[in-house]
């Protein structure tokens, strides 16, 4: 799916992947796809790593705010 949506001409996407510190991996997965995608000065894909349980109010609220205004959230 990330590889379908880099290749959008859509060059204000910039997709967030939060990992909750799961032991499934995911959080590797993520910072890999970063790493093929993200070029010099151009950061293609953000990565957010929670390494605490801080409850879902928060888990949700640090990405919103990492996001900014105007930008499309789900």
């Amino acid at each position: 799916m990330a590889a379908a949506l880099m290749v959008l001409e859509l060059p204000g996407l910039r997709p967030l992947v939060v990992d909750d510190n799961r032991p499934d991996g995911s959080g590797d997965v993520a910072e890999a796809l970063a790493a093929r995608f993200n070029e010099p000065g151009r950061p293609r894909i953000s990565v957010l790593l929670r390494t605490t349980e801080d409850g879902l109010g928060r888990s949700w609220g640090k990405p919103h705010s990492r996001c900014g205004s105007g930008a499309i959230r789900w």
